[in-house]
């Protein structure tokens, strides 16, 4: 208990006194709305548009990964270890044709969107 009321007078004392002050600066923090645009066609083109460079990025790194192991396998001369990464070389090739396809989709609509739009 002793312990306590010591701790207790070393803070609140120079609190109570002014030599401490509680609230040094006042700080105004501005939080700005990261969605700029106004209707939801616009919210997922700008996230296709934050994704896609990412996810391009990622597929191009997996399909040298790709390249890499079936150039080993080569190499090896194992051809049921290159078939496998033929396999999957193919599978991420349809995977970039599905997000571009998704990316020219998303595009079209916008473009249809705005010409419906104008009078």
């Amino acid at each position: 208990m002793k312990r306590f009321l010591a701790i207790l007078s070393i803070t609140t004392i120079p609190l109570l006194l002014g030599i401490i002050p509680l609230v040094t600066s006042a700080v105004l923090i501005e939080f700005k709305n990261p969605i700029t645009s106004g209707n939801v066609m616009g919210l997922i083109q700008s996230v296709i548009n934050q994704l896609f460079p990412i996810a391009v990025t990622i597929c191009a790194l997996v399909i040298l990964y790709i390249g890499f192991r079936m150039a080993i396998a080569s190499g090896s001369g194992n051809a049921t270890e290159f078939t496998k990464w033929a396999k999957n070389l193919r599978n991420a090739l349809i995977y970039i044709a599905i997000i571009a396809g998704a990316k020219a989709i998303i595009e079209a609509v916008r473009i249809f969107g705005e010409s419906i739009s104008q009078p």
